[in-house]
């Protein structure tokens, strides 16, 4: 019973240790430091590279020359955080683990084996932050390729426009079994249908919604019109 107290009040006080720095270091920081703990204690320490690489972007964006990822503070600080929380927080761990197992068993652990855990337990939030961004990575792949289709269907649903306005005016309108299909245009890698009107003149050609199966933008053909196509949501 004694050594399992010994147990827990050691792995509370790790505990305790982490959340204290944690809270310092965001203290210190959030009051306008220029040093940032998180270079030396930053789990994740591939956002640095990815920050860096978003700032380049944004320059390429706005028309200047990027300056070249070089050895600083910041690109030095990733190789610290790997070292020290990968390597050297296991291996105070493992040491101060070691060395208890001499020591009388009413005693704490030595106190690098404190540091050892706070930064092997530190080093384990890399976890979940790790998941995260692979979930946001999944979700941005996921808008970006939703985004690429509903780009080619509105491309699509121009050009198939187009393309029944060359019909009505060869055909003098549009009888009642017009469909998409009499437009013979190949390559098209969505769907599309018509709706009726009142006049023979005009037809409505209906894009589907990559979001909801629906019924999604539409486009009202008029070959006889100056206007010729007005888009309706």
């Amino acid at each position: 019973m004694k050594f399992e107290i010994k147990t827990l009040n050691e792995w509370l006080i790790v505990v305790l240790i982490v959340i204290v720095s944690g809270f310092a270091g965001s203290f210190y920081w959030g009051n306008g430091a220029q040093f940032n703990p998180g270079y030396f204690f930053n789990p994740n320490p591939g956002v640095i590279i990815m920050g860096l690489e978003t700032v380049a972007a944004i320059d390429i964006f706005s028309g200047t020359v990027p300056e070249e990822i070089s050895m600083n503070f910041e690109t030095v600080s990733i190789l610290i955080s790997i070292v020290l929380l990968l390597m050297i927080g296991p291996w105070l761990f493992y040491t101060g683990y070691k060395q208890d197992e001499n020591n009388d068993e009413s005693a704490l652990k030595p106190w690098y084996w404190f540091l050892g855990s706070s930064l092997s337990v530190f080093s384990l939030s890399s976890i979940p932050v790790l998941i995260i961004s692979f979930t946001v990575f999944q979700n941005t792949q996921s808008s970006a390729e939703l985004s690429r289709s509903q780009d080619l269907v509105r491309q699509e649903l121009q050009h198939v426009g187009f393309r029944a306005a060359e019909y009505g005016i060869l055909e003098d309108g549009f009888d009642e079994s017009f469909s998409v299909s009499d437009l013979d245009i190949d390559g098209l890698k969505f769907e599309y249908k018509t709706e009726k009107t009142a006049s023979d003149s005009t037809v409505i050609i209906v894009a589907p919604n990559l979001e909801t199966g629906g019924i999604g933008n539409k486009i009202e053909v008029m070959p006889f019109s100056p206007e010729v196509m007005t888009y309706r949501n």
